[in-house]
């Protein structure tokens, strides 16, 4: 939630040696404390969303808490919308909610205790209208989050030490429920069934800053943490029907050091390695992780910049994409499942203009990542029985390089910034696509963001941003053929048509792109309290832009089953979201 960021860091490439355990970027967020001067607070509602947030002092103002909420009011919306684009048949909402809470106590000038707690869901329904002669019911329903609590003690031992120690419980997990009921004159089918798979960690952690010298800081730690998988449970009828399912247990043991310095005011460095234990499932993996980052002022105000690192993973992250539902598990690495690895080179350049007025920022990377895992051909999740090892794909590699350029302009009534990058990201596993390299699910050689703000006085602002971004791939379907298939409920062989698909990923979606607008009006209340209207159109010019592409024939009907032969065009369909949403908001802040 935005009413909780204090300063927020994004690590591209170039991870201090504090961070390790995943393969991607970081993004560190501080969240801020709550005034400990006097109680505030605000309400905002809107079209979309409601939130509110309230802050306060405690304990004669040695403590303060701060506790923010959001939920979003666009479900009953998108269940009415649904329901008249389907003739009334069908039903399909979306929402998320999420609290943030921190309580921060400050006994004297040395010690610091926090406490930090976030949970938050996303989640999509799915229903159809009941039916008046067979009372025919269908449901299904998708949740996904996380919970997150932790508990911070830092404490300056001298003007050259600081510790910082932290407790934390984080736990995601995954639910997809269904249900299906039907009552006749002869027959009653009342069927639940519940897929759940979810990661938790309790880690400890110990950070610490030495200034060992004027120009030269040395950062160390460990960080201790025992993860508990369970990738796959299923539930039928109230009753679990793998009573076998997986429950993994995993220790990750890590240290490291870090050198910060500076050399004849010009460069600075941050050299440093993490060494990490891995245990799970029969694996004892140990592992050493270079860091290096340099920093060079090659003019009064412009740098280079050059970056180095090696981070293992010992997770896989398994997904698929053009789906309406949440895929998304864990895997750990074990004897069957082999560590992820990756090495990132980048380079890069700043520079500020017109006395800080512009900056600008022009990078290149080049990444290589090794021992990947995703789920086989034909499979997009792991429900069903509990052989889920045997849906996973290993021995991956993938290669990701880019151009990323920056130019912001971050002084003045009118404020903004420009960013292109060109990329490619590319992914090979030995059973999949034949062995041959291919496109990633993600890869997009084009983005392009624009933002504009301008501040007309006291009262009034406005914005404006425009992305663009090139389709990602999918897989085209090529021809068809006849396909022997089992009967789930009389167990008899049926014939149907079956899809023939093409490479993998070697066509692409249309193009992604929308604009959006917002005008701010700061405005008080007859009590005097400061209150904002947000003015907002999302999607101005109602791009109906690709989620998902699926194949299907004009009347979603069989090509062919039971022998009934149709000689109907496959055809590709689009899926999309969010069409224009126009919405206003009200918030009003009190103390």
């Amino acid at each position: 939630n935005p009413e909780m960021i204090n300063g927020l860091e994004v690590y591209k490439g170039g991870f201090p040696a504090k961070y390790g355990g995943k393969l991607s970027s970081i993004v560190s967020i501080t969240q801020r404390e709550g005034d400990n001067s006097k109680t505030k607070g605000s309400l905002s509602f809107g079209v979309t969303d409601a939130s509110f947030s309230i802050e306060g002092p405690l304990l004669n103002k040695k403590a303060s808490f701060i506790v923010t909420g959001r939920k979003t009011l666009i479900d009953p919306l998108m269940i009415l919308i649904s329901a008249l684009a389907n003739g009334g048949d069908f039903y399909v909402f979306y929402g998320f909610h999420d609290i943030n809470g921190k309580l921060s106590y400050h006994p004297d000038n040395k010690n610091n205790f926090y406490l930090n707690i976030y949970q938050g869901d996303d989640y999509i329904n799915y229903w159809n209208k009941k039916e008046k002669i067979t009372d025919e019911r269908f449901r299904l329903g998708n949740t996904w989050g996380n919970w997150l609590v932790s508990a911070r003690w830092n404490r300056l031992f001298s003007p050259r030490l600081f510790a910082d120690n932290t407790l934390s419980y984080t736990r995601y997990r995954l639910n997809v429920l269904s249900s299906y009921y039907s009552k006749t004159s002869s027959d009653t089918i009342d069927f639940k069934y519940k897929y759940t798979s979810t990661v938790q960690d309790v880690s400890l952690r110990s950070d610490w800053q030495f200034k060992f010298m004027k120009n030269w800081d040395i950062d160390y730690g460990a960080k201790a943490t025992l993860y508990t998988y369970i990738p796959n449970k299923t539930t039928q009828n109230g009753k679990t029907t793998n009573l076998g399912f997986d429950k993994i247990n995993a220790v990750e043991l890590s240290l490291y050091l870090s050198n910060r310095f500076t050399l004849f005011n010009k460069v600075n460095g941050d050299v440093g390695a993490r060494l990490v234990n891995y245990n799970s499932d029969g694996l004892n993996e140990f592992a050493i992780e270079p860091r290096l980052m340099l920093n060079a002022r090659i003019f009064k105000n412009q740098t280079l910049n050059i970056t180095f690192q090696k981070v293992n993973q010992f997770s896989h992250l398994a997904f698929t994409s053009g789906s309406i539902l949440n895929n998304e598990v864990w895997i750990p690495a074990g004897k069957d499942i082999a560590p992820s690895n990756s090495n990132q080179f980048s380079i890069g350049w700043k520079g500020t203009f017109f006395n800080g007025t512009i900056e600008t920022e022009v990078n290149a990377y080049y990444k290589e990542l090794n021992q990947l895992a995703t789920y086989k051909e034909g499979y997009t999740n792991l429900l069903g029985d509990g052989g889920w090892l045997n849906k996973v794909e290993t021995g991956g590699t993938g290669k990701a390089k880019g151009i990323e350029l920056m130019i912001r302009k971050v002084k003045g009534k009118w404020t903004g910034f420009i960013g292109y990058t060109l990329s490619k990201s590319t992914r090979q596993y030995p059973g999949i696509n034949k062995g041959n390299e291919y496109l990633f699910e993600y890869d997009r050689p084009h983005s392009l963001s624009l933002n504009i703000n301008h501040r007309f006085n006291e009262k009034w602002s406005v914005n404006a941003s425009w992305v663009y971004q090139s389709g990602i791939p999918y897989t085209p379907v090529i021809g068809r053929q006849i396909s022997p298939s089992v009967n789930q409920w009389d167990g008899s062989v049926e014939y149907t048509e079956a899809f023939i698909y093409g490479e993998r990923n070697s066509e692409r979606m249309r193009s992604y792109h929308r604009l959006d607008i917002g005008a701010n009006l700061t405005t008080k209340t007859k009590k005097g309290r400061k209150a904002v209207w947000t003015f907002s159109v999302y999607n101005l010019y109602n791009r109906h832009n690709p989620a998902a592409y699926y194949y299907g024939s004009e009347d979603d009907t069989f090509f062919y089953r039971s022998g009934l032969e149709t000689d109907q065009p496959v055809v590709l369909n689009q899926i999309s979201y969010f069409p224009i949403i126009p919405t206003v908001s009200y918030k009003v802040f009190f103390e």
